[in-house]
């Protein structure tokens, strides 16, 4: 599994969009050919092993590791106040 370095999107290895550009660096004229992200155009690719230990999905932004090592992804936690708790905000 794939992530997109810039737009956070999840790819598979199909799913990968070839591209063509234009490179003009040392006086060189040419089309240079690179895979990238199919929603955001990026060239910015990274693997992605991440996975939430309760929903098992990968995980594609903001997430949580506990002290005993356990990965929860920004859907199956949530962030409380024990102040806000006690009085019932």
């Amino acid at each position: 599994m794939l992530i997109c370095c810039d737009c956070g999107k999840l790819l598979e290895e199909d799913d990968v969009s070839e591209f063509k550009a234009f490179d003009n660096a040392w006086g060189y004229e040419k089309f240079i050919a690179y895979k990238g992200c199919p929603y955001c155009g990026s060239g910015s690719l990274a693997e992605t092993t991440l996975i939430c230990d309760c929903c098992g999905e990968y995980i594609e932004s903001d997430y949580v590791r506990t002290e005993d090592d356990r990965t929860y992804c920004n859907n199956c936690y949530s962030i409380n106040n024990a102040v806000d708790e006690a009085q019932g905000i």
